[in-house]
């Protein structure tokens, strides 16, 4: 696993995983002396390599935890907070485009029920009322948007620890130069 700048959240897992079984393998065969269990030269020199290249293996895995750690501490916790209001407003907004589309559906249901109780045949009712569907298709696709807002949204909440900003284009979180 060798060191890299940029880190995802699968990388980090990896190494909690890798850093936490090589530690204790690394630290048995350490552990193990040799001359006691009467290995040959070879046997003795084949546990050596075997506990270097543990022992790599379990500085790079650290590598990426320190690193994990570092962006973490330097997480933009400013955009995290607008990213976690914006989480809330999408999940308003939708539940305000659902109400309001019910609500369009309703009255025109009302308004037609209404007319054809006054004796209008449904040519004239079409004529008087203006049709719903263009708004309730326009509803219907802001709330597709807003679905798709949200699951930016929660990628970015989720890339812990390195929330990466780019996760939010496409959202109305703005994303400072300095965060991007």
């Amino acid at each position: 696993m060798p060191h890299k700048s940029t880190i995802t959240k699968a990388d980090v897992i990896r190494a909690g995983s890798i850093h936490n079984k090589v530690s204790k393998v690394a630290e048995a065969l350490s552990g193990l002396d040799s001359a006691s269990l009467g290995c040959t030269v070879s046997e003795s020199t084949t546990i050596v390599m075997a506990t270097k290249i543990l022992g790599k293996i379990k500085d790079e895995s650290q590598a990426v935890l320190d690193k994990a750690e570092e962006l973490y501490k330097n997480r933009d916790v400013e955009l995290i907070n607008r990213a976690t209001l914006r989480y809330w407003r999408i999940q308003e907004d939708t539940e305000l485009c659902k109400i309001s589309k019910h609500s369009v559906q309703q009255n025109f249901l009302e308004k037609t029920t209404e007319l054809q109780k006054q004796g209008f045949s449904q040519t004239e009712i079409d004529a008087i009322l203006t049709d719903p569907a263009p708004e309730i298709e326009a509803l219907e696709l802001r709330i597709k948007e807003l679905k798709t807002e949200k699951m930016r949204v929660e990628d970015f909440l989720r890339d812990v620890p390195i929330y990466s900003p780019e996760l939010l284009v496409g959202t109305a979180v703005e994303v400072t130069a300095e965060a991007a």
